[in-house]
Parts: structure tokens; sequence; C-alpha cells
């Protein structure tokens, strides 16, 4: 695994800096599954790369049948003696574990505005199911012109096909938009049934 860099271009271990991006995610939930975990740290280091032209992680990620997938992040993930580990089951009842962050947050490799970046990811996924995230990364086009099982070339993405990097963080975000938008038209169509409700038995 090549060294991390971060803006200021200082070098850390690769793997400690993966541990604080995982970390970041756990934190900000109760618990996170793997499987999120995976398409989480995917998600933000396409979106680093859209916005700063640079990954926020060095791992390597392959083509998956069920999405991205990084054995690095698998590891570190295991590996860190700050989240506990629970055996869980999946919606569709399969078995997996839950990761859950011990004690409070510390991530020092990484810069305010790498915590800023991790913050805008968490706002742009937290809505979204695990088979959405999944989803958009087999749309992308890094996706589509990867083989089956072959790492996804996340360098080259970054520079020679930063216009299309750009374009498939605009395409999730534009689908973060949707599914808000279907969530609010759902709100209001609770709230006027309750008010309807309400004035029959008024």
């Amino acid at each position: 695994m090549p060294r991390a860099r971060s803006p200021s271009h200082k070098t850390f271990d690769p793997e400690v800096r993966l541990q604080d991006v995982i970390r970041s995610f756990v934190a900000r939930y109760n618990y996170l599954h793997e499987w999120r975990i995976q398409k989480l740290v995917f998600y933000a280091d396409m979106l680093s790369l859209s916005r700063r032209g640079y990954r926020l992680t060095s791992a390597e990620f392959k083509k998956h049948f069920y999405g991205v997938f990084s054995s690095e992040v698998r590891e570190e993930l295991w590996k860190m003696e700050d989240l506990t580990q629970r055996p869980d089951k999946t919606p569709t009842g399969k078995d997996t574990v839950r990761f859950q962050l011990q004690g409070s947050l510390s991530a020092p490799t990484l810069s305010r505005e790498d915590v800023s970046l991790i913050e805008e990811a968490h706002q742009a996924t937290r809505e979204l199911t695990n088979e959405q995230l999944a989803d958009w990364g087999k749309e992308t086009t890094l996706w589509r012109t990867t083989d089956q099982g072959a790492t996804l070339d996340l360098r080259t993405y970054g520079t020679v096909l930063e216009r299309d990097s750009r374009a498939d963080v605009d395409r999730f975000l534009a689908l973060r938009a949707k599914t808000e938008t279907r969530k609010a038209r759902f709100k209001n169509v609770r709230e006027l049934r309750r008010a309807m409700q309400k004035s029959r038995s008024d």
C-alpha cells in the first residue's frame, strides 16, 4: 500500500490513516456492518477525488459481485482495538457482524479538511440504503470499465478521467436529492392524512 498523504503533504502510515477514516464513519452511527463501511470508505475516496483531486485513503478496491470491496478495509477493520464486534443479522437474515466504537473518537492523521469531507460523505449517504450505495458504485464509469474481480484504477480515474469522476459524484448527489424529495413527499402525505383524520373526529 502506498504512503497516504494529507493536504499539507505530510506522510502517514496508510494503515493508521485508513483506520482513522473507518473510525470516523463508525463514530457517526450507533454501529455499522462491514458491508456498509466498505461502501462509505469508497464513496469518501470518490468524493475526495472529485473535490480535491486526490484520494482520502490509499486502500485498493476491487470490482466484486456485491459492489466495491477492499481486503485492506476488511483487514484494518478487524485489527482496530477500539471497535467492538458483535454477531448480527442482515435485513435478509444473513449472518453478519456489527462494529461499534468504544470511547471517544480520535483520528490524528485526518486534517480539518479531511474531517469536513467525511462529514459531507456522511450527510450524503446516511439516508440511503446499502443497496442504493452499492448500485451507485456499479453505475460509475470506473466500475463499467473494469473487469470483474480486477482492481479499480482510482489513480487514472482521478486524473485522466477527472471529468467522469466528477460526473459520477454529481450523479450520486442527485440520487440523494431524489431520495430526500421522496421522503419529504411521504412525510407530507402522512401529515395530510393525520390532519384529515383529526378533522373527521372533531
